[in-house]
């Protein structure tokens, strides 16, 4: 999915080097490609750019296009930097302006997206004040395309919008149009699938699909359904999610997009864990490893192991799960993730407790503890400083359980966490009580009671009363 300009601006300048005769050779060269299209408008000039003599500054970017062709990145910005000053010499503004947006292309194709937004928006700016629509519509698509490679998504957003909003008012032409809309409209949905806006993204990436259907788009097809698939996980629409990854899958495989397969195949392992399809969650999570291992996708097979695990617990094939869990965990130590690599170790710390196998659960919530407190982690840190004082309040080692207590509770306090807070008191004045310190108990209980009623779970209040009752 490539939102910017490389092939597009070479159509683009030939306002400043080519005559019509020869821009419609280069528009045919161009067809096909995988940049932003909707240039036919910008190949008959309409204006007369030159206001001096810019022969040298058309030789050189000339030039400059030749070389970016070929992947000379730093020949092509240094020939593309000479003919903009040339341009900018015989005030050739739209060759000035095309010159800054294809210095930004080269800077998004090395994937220095800062570098090619600064050239992006220096060329927007003089491209605003030539009133040039047809240029700026490829310039919010490809401002779009490089905050999104870069991970800022809101801004990706924001220029999505504006770039639909250009193409509603554009002059191209019926078809170029519905392909532009379809592609941006299935960009900006990933956008919002990726900025958490669940129902936004299924509001865009529904038409787009069904868009890019009817113009026979079956590669980008496969990834907005995809997309589509994980929006609807996302708003706990387990069938309807199920159904369009399904879709993706043949669509995906046909184009040989094997990162968004396996991306399907993950998402569709965690709908089936949630159905307690526990099989086939597996299967679902083991073919999404095995294709990322293919793209040597180190971080997408660690997720696959880890849901490999969840779905190992969910058929109770407890060793399987602990394995997957901890090649889970050596995965994302080497990818520098500590809040997955801490989840995973809690969760073979559980499996452990759960077995009875005390020693590894204690040890294993120890190094969980430990990733948890270095990232600086509360909640982490805190739900596995309440599991290590649950196994020694069992071993009946009441001083370190109430310490592991004490400490998770300092963490959930600081979180505003008032559930945990009181199931925390609650368990201390268990601690108490069985260590033969009735008041402590009794305190503990009234702090976990007072919480309780505030939270209006009537059932642990019942329960806190009847032990209260029984030390009385």
């Amino acid at each position: 999915m490539k939102l910017h300009l490389t092939t597009g601006l070479a159509v683009l300048l030939t306002l400043v080097t080519t005559n019509p005769g020869e821009a419609k050779v280069l528009k045919n060269l161009n067809n096909g490609n995988s940049y932003p299209t909707g240039v036919e408008t910008l190949i008959t000039p309409k204006v007369q750019t030159s206001q001096g003599d810019d022969t040298e500054a058309k030789l050189l970017l000339e030039m400059g296009l030749q070389q970016l062709k070929s992947q000379q990145w730093e020949q092509a910005i240094a020939t593309l930097e000479k003919a903009l000053t040339k341009f900018r010499q015989v005030n050739n503004r739209l060759g000035e302006a095309g010159t800054l947006a294809l210095i930004g292309s080269v800077y998004h194709e090395q994937k220095d997206y800062t570098k090619a937004l600064e050239f992006y928006q220096q060329s927007l700016t003089l491209v605003r004040q030539l009133s040039n629509p047809s240029l700026e519509g490829m310039l919010l698509r490809a401002m779009a395309g490089a905050n999104h490679a870069s991970g800022n998504i809101k801004e990706a957003i924001n220029y999505y919008q504006q770039a639909l909003s250009w193409l509603k008012q554009s002059d191209l032409s019926a078809p170029e149009r519905q392909k532009l809309e379809a592609l941006v409209g299935y960009s900006l949905g990933v956008a919002y699938h990726q900025d958490g806006n669940y129902q936004k993204a299924v509001e865009y990436l529904e038409p787009s699909t069904q868009q890019l259907e009817q113009l026979g788009d079956r590669a980008n097809q496969g990834i907005a359904l995809s997309y589509w698939g994980k929006a609807l996980l996302g708003l706990n629409q387990y069938n309807q999610a199920l159904d369009r990854l399904q879709q993706s899958l043949p669509l995906l495989q046909q184009a040989g997009n094997t990162l968004q397969q396996a991306e399907s195949w993950l998402s569709m392992g965690a709908i089936y864990l949630i159905q307690k399809n526990s099989q086939d969650s597996l299967e679902a999570y083991q073919e999404a490893g095995r294709l990322y291992g293919q793209v040597n996708s180190r971080l997408g097979e660690g997720m696959a192991l880890e849901g490999s695990g969840l779905a190992y617990y969910q058929l109770e094939q407890y060793s399987q799960a602990i394995q997957s869990y901890q090649e889970a965990a050596s995965i994302f130590v080497q990818q520098k993730l500590p809040d997955r690599q801490g989840r995973v170790l809690y969760r073979a710390a559980r499996i452990y407790g759960k077995l009875d196998q005390t020693q590894d659960a204690i040890e294993t919530y120890q190094q969980a503890l430990e990733v948890f407190q270095k990232a600086g982690d509360r909640f982490g840190a805190g739900i596995t400083l309440y599991e290590l004082g649950a196994i020694y309040s069992k071993l009946g080692q009441s001083q370190t359980a109430l310490e592991s207590y004490q400490q998770a509770l300092a963490l959930f306090e600081q979180l505003g966490d008032r559930s945990r807070q009181a199931g925390i008191h609650y368990s201390m004045g268990l601690v108490y009580s069985r260590s033969s310190q009735p008041q402590k108990a009794i305190d503990s209980y009234q702090q976990a009671l007072s919480i309780f009623e505030e939270l209006g779970n009537n059932q642990a209040v019942s329960d806190i009363r009847k032990q209260i009752k029984e030390i009385d």
